[in-house]
């Protein structure tokens, strides 16, 4: 199996998240795509569930109001993400990595926490 980074597909993937669109989002998955959030034990499994998800979790499913940027992570293409708004700034609550199959995303692994930004040499908030 190889993996690899597909600039055109995380574009795609941050276009989707903007927009709000979450099929948008779920036709970037692969069929067997898997989203984690270690340490918790809880993942979503196959696009529909990952899907369900991105509409209802992150920001109440208001994916517009959160803001991603850009990173790599051991490699592989990260998304820091940033917000909703609060106290006129966004703050960062995480890292998001993407592991690339076949020009689909394979896998989603969510990092919580806004100290892991540091180690991206990232902002701790960004101006809205």
């Amino acid at each position: 199996m190889s993996f690899r980074s597909v600039p055109g597909s995380r574009d795609r993937f941050v276009a989707a998240f903007r927009a709000p669109d979450v099929e948008a989002l779920v036709r970037l998955l692969r069929e067997d795509a898997l989203l984690t959030m270690p340490p918790y034990s809880a993942g979503f499994e196959w696009p529909t569930a990952i899907g369900r998800f991105f509409a209802t979790v992150p920001a109440g499913g208001r994916l517009d109001r959160i803001r991603l940027v850009v990173t790599r992570a051991n490699g592989q293409p990260a998304l820091a993400a940033y917000g909703p708004v609060e106290d006129g700034r966004r703050h960062a609550y995480g890292v998001m990595v993407l592991t690339m199959q076949d020009d689909a995303i394979s896998a989603i692994t969510g990092f919580l926490g806004p100290d892991l930004l540091g180690y991206f040499a990232l902002p701790a908030s960004l101006e809205p």
